[in-house]
This record gives C-alpha cells, sequence and structure tokens, in this order.
C-alpha cells in the first residue's frame, strides 16, 4: 500500500475534524443568540440548558467534503457508481439534517417523523446492494426487510444518544472500525469515505460533548449518524465481515431491544422518553454518575477496538462471542449502579 493512500486517508480526517470544529465554534454563537437549548425536564439527565442541535454541523461538514473530494477527484478510484451514491447520500443527509433540526428546535409529532425517516430511506434504497439482504433473487421482500432494518437501525442509535459522550464514543470506534476492515482491503471505498468523514467530525464533537457536556447533537445528529452508520456497516456485511459488524453494533442492539420490548409490554411507546435504557439508570439514580457511565463505556469500546483489531489482523474471527458477552456484562453494571 502506497505513501499516498495514507496521506489521504489522514488528509480526509484532519479536514473534517477541522471543518466541524470551526462549525461548532460559530454554531454555539448562534445557539445561544437564538436560544437552541435542551431545557431539563421533571425527568433529565442534565440539570441545566444544554445548547442542542449541533448535528447540524454534521450535515455541513459532510456536504462541504463531499463537494471538495467530488470536484477534486481526490481519489484515482472513483467511478460511476461512487459518483451516483454520492448524490443520493448527500441529499439525503441534508433533508434528513433540515427537517430534524427543525424537530429539535419546534418539536414535531413523532409519527411524522418516523413517516419522512422512512420515506427518505426508502429514496435513498440504491446505496444499498438489496441483492445480498437476505434473499438472493427475491428483490421485494429484501427491500422490506432491508428497509426495516434501516429504519430500526437509526432509531435505536438515535435513543442511545441519552448522555454526555456516549453515541459520539460509540460512533467514534465503530467507525475506525469500519476504516480499519476497509484499509485492511487496500480499499478505497465509498464507506471509508464516509467513516473518516464521520471520524475526523466525532472527534471535534468529542471536544464539546464529554462530560460535563456543553453542547447536544441532537436528533439532527443522531439521525444522520444512524444513517451513515448503516449505509457504511452494510458494505462490511455484504464483504462478508458480519463479525465486525455485530462487535461494535450488539451492545445497542441488546440494550435498545430490551428496552422497548419491555416498554411496549408496559403499555408504553416505543418513542416514550422514559429515560429507562440500561446505560441511563445510574444517571437517572444519581446525576453524579454520569462520569462513571462515561468511563464504563469509553472502557467497553476500546475493548470492542481491540477484538476487531484482533479479528481483522490475527483471523480470531469467533471473538465475536466476546463481544457479545462484554455488552451483557456492560448492560449488567449498569442495572447494578442504577440499583
Amino acid at each position: 500500500m502506497d505513501i499516498s493512500f495514507f496521506q489521504k486517508i489522514l488528509f480526509i480526517i484532519l479536514i473534517s475534524f477541522f471543518v466541524n470544529l470551526i462549525l461548532t465554534l460559530i454554531y454555539i454563537n448562534l445557539a445561544k443568540k437564538y436560544s437552541f437549548f435542551d431545557i431539563p425536564e421533571n425527568i433529565s439527565v442534565h440539570k441545566k440548558k444544554i445548547i442542542t442541535a449541533s448535528g447540524i454541523t454534521f450535515v455541513i461538514t459532510f456536504q462541504v467534503l463531499g463537494i471538495i473530494y467530488f470536484f477534486t477527484n481526490i481519489s484515482d478510484n472513483l467511478n460511476f457508481e461512487f459518483y451516483g451514491k454520492f448524490w443520493i447520500f448527500y441529499f439525503s443527509i441534508l433533508l434528513l439534517g433540515i427537517f430534524f433540526f427543525f424537530d429539535d428546535i419546534k418539536k414535531i409529532n413523532p409519527v411524522y417523523k418516523l413517516f419522512f425517516q422512512t420515506t427518505i430511506l426508502f429514496l435513498s434504497i440504491p446505496l444499498l446492494n438489496l441483492n445480498y439482504f437476505p434473499f438472493e433473487n427475491y428483490t421485494k421482500l429484501n427491500l422490506i426487510i432491508g428497509l426495516y432494518f434501516w429504519v430500526y437501525t437509526i432509531n435505536i442509535i438515535n435513543f442511545t444518544d441519552g448522555t454526555d459522550g456516549f453515541l459520539s464514543t460509540n460512533c467514534l470506534i465503530s467507525f475506525i472500525a469500519i476504516s480499519l476492515t476497509e484499509i485492511n482491503q487496500s480499499n478505497y471505498s465509498f464507506a471509508l469515505m464516509l467513516s473518516l468523514i464521520s471520524i475526523g467530525i466525532m472527534i471535534s464533537y468529542l471536544i464539546f460533548n464529554k462530560p460535563p457536556a456543553k453542547i447536544f447533537m441532537g436528533d439532527t445528529g443522531s439521525i444522520i449518524l444512524g444513517f451513515t452508520l448503516f449505509v457504511c456497516s452494510y458494505k462490511l456485511l455484504i464483504d462478508g465481515y458480519w463479525y465486525i459488524v455485530f462487535s461494535y453494533i450488539i451492545y445497542t442492539y441488546l440494550d435498545c431491544t430490551l428496552t422497548l420490548i419491555n416498554k411496549i409490554l408496559k403499555g408504553y411507546l416505543p418513542w416514550a422518553r422514559l429515560f429507562d435504557y440500561n446505560f441511563l439508570k445510574p444517571i437517572k439514580k444519581n446525576i453524579s454518575n454520569k462520569l462513571k457511565v462515561f468511563y464504563i463505556n469509553l472502557t467497553y469500546n476500546l475493548l470492542i477496538l481491540l477484538i476487531i483489531i484482533l479479528q481483522l489482523y490475527f483471523q480470531l474471527n469467533y471473538l465475536f462471542v466476546l463481544s457479545f458477552i462484554l455488552a451483557l456484562f456492560k448492560i449488567k453494571i449498569y442495572k447494578v449502579l442504577g440499583g
């Protein structure tokens, strides 16, 4: 692998970091001016108003970086399929970003949000190769299954945006895992470009979102991250790296799915804000546990990254089972802390 490949990778991460950092500083001033704040409720994980909807900077960063790479043709390997995916992706996240920014500021009915989100995902289906998901020669069935999984994944990722630095740490490790997998194949793919941009965005965002958080991304950011993560993860799945995807996504699926089932059985709507996810229980009991939750999550993610590296470079694919065990253990720790 030549040095220019690594130079391109480093350049993408650095430029996305600085673009999002500058945009975030600008947004903080605008948010203060126009009062874009998340106001604490009776049940809340913070006690003072905090700037929200900063995820709009993710959208703008993707737009800026995408236009730069598209028109400078930064990779000699870009092809027609790459260009086609470029336009679909960037128009989709632009529409999602604008819609959910207004939701963060004005609050839109959840039914309308789900309808809009599903419509955009349906129009974005060309980003996925449905021949591989999961029934060959059954395109319509694959379309339905793929769309449902996409909607569900985006929303459970959104649900884990509940406390300082939690979702951003999860996404940072996930996008690093995706990047390492694509780099291991010496493949400058669309998924690699998106994940590298996302790494730069997440690092700059964590500067302001680590405990104690100064800003929240809101649904604007979490929906965009969920959208992007699914597109990149799907690329890994069809390339046969299901065990990598399993390793970095299993905790989110376990915690959210178990909580949603319990919530529905109790008669609540899936999107009801009860702060009942396992990682929120310690904070709900005592807000001072917020830092403990962050460091437990950080430690877990570093262990997951180590497992992924061992899977990629030492062919220890069976370690995905250890990821599952660690996810269960992490849930157990949060339950104990939450009483």
